[in-house]
């Protein structure tokens, strides 16, 4: 597929943070209320959702000193960590994150691609800390929403009493693409369990679910 640098400006959002320029993104916003109102079993997935809106394009890169002026200003540092595969280098993947087709792997919380605030979350993934017998050498990224990313809370309760995870479960869709689908940049999960701190301890740390990469700002070197 052609890579098309995504343009927030081309793609305005109303308020709720909906897209107001797409007569398909509107209306699957709608079917799913607004993502806080009723879930629809109708929800597409969140890979279409994603080609549909071009959040396949690469996600913006820059320098530290870019992710540090965001932070400065009240911007979340993240970390994501990636091993290597039996196909392919730790370097490799963690670039096809940012810039390869979108893999959305499945989690505790929903699809998506998984980050955390601790640096220690992802040494652990990036590192293969669960499996002892063959440590490897990874790769870490990392990375920071933009000032215009719209994220929702994990746990933020509706009209209905029930929280949007509650929503998106009890009709059958996966959390990550219901939100995406109203528009959604990313979900948060404050305190999240995600693999161990310091590799013993499980990690109260909070995570951010990635739906539109096109909204971080990546940092231009990969760590160790």
């Amino acid at each position: 597929m052609k890579n098309r640098l995504w343009q927030e400006k081309k793609h305005p959002r109303d308020r709720r943070g909906r897209f107001a320029g797409s007569r398909w993104a509107v209306r699957v916003s709608d079917t799913i209320g607004q993502a806080l109102g009723q879930v629809s079993s109708g929800t597409p997935s969140l890979e279409q959702t994603a080609i549909q809106n071009g959040w396949d394009a690469p996600a913006p890169t820059g320098m530290a000193a870019d992710l540090d002026r965001i932070i400065a200003a009240g911007g979340t540092e993240l970390w994501r960590g990636s091993r290597r595969s039996r196909t392919h280098g730790a370097a490799q993947l963690s670039r096809q994150t940012q810039a390869g087709p979108p893999h959305y792997g499945g989690g505790l919380y929903g699809d998506g691609i998984y980050t955390s605030t601790h640096r220690s979350d992802a040494e652990y993934f990036a590192t293969g800390g669960w499996d002892d017998d063959e440590p490897a050498p990874g790769s870490i990224q990392r990375l920071v929403p933009l000032p215009t990313a719209k994220i929702l809370d994990y746990d933020v309760y509706g009209t209905r009493g029930k929280s949007f995870y509650e929503q998106a479960k009890a009709a059958g869709v996966d959390p990550g693409a219901a939100a995406a689908a109203a528009g959604y940049d990313g979900i948060r999960v404050i305190g999240g369990h995600v693999g161990s701190d310091d590799y013993g301890e499980e990690s109260d740390a909070d995570q951010i679910m990635i739906l539109n990469r096109t909204a971080f700002l990546f940092e231009d070197t990969l760590q160790q």
